[in-house]
């Protein structure tokens, strides 16, 4: 139980420290590789719905980062694609 508790909280620390540097970095860099490792740890230690759930919460962290970066509005395509492109990784 313990391990299960650490697992959930190593992801969602790791995705909130991407979303951080997301927003210092600016919204004209990417890094939607780096959101890839919470997805992986996640669906690898606790299963592929723990994993569909870090891929949301990995969108939701982009969209505030660029929210918060001044982008006066957010991309839905590249949002939409951001998310197909986790869920598919999440399901390897």
């Amino acid at each position: 139980m313990l391990r299960r508790t650490l697992i959930i909280a190593t992801c969602f620390l790791l995705v909130g420290f991407i979303g951080w540097l997301d927003y210092i970095t600016g919204f004209e860099n990417s890094l939607l590789i780096f959101y890839l490792a919470p997805i992986a740890i996640g669906t690898w230690f606790l299963g592929i719905g723990f994993g569909i759930a870090i891929a949301i919460f990995c969108v939701i962290a982009t969209i505030l980062a660029d929210l918060a970066a001044g982008v006066p509005r957010v991309p839905v395509w590249n949002c939409g694609t951001a998310f197909v492109a986790y869920l598919i990784f999440s399901f390897l």
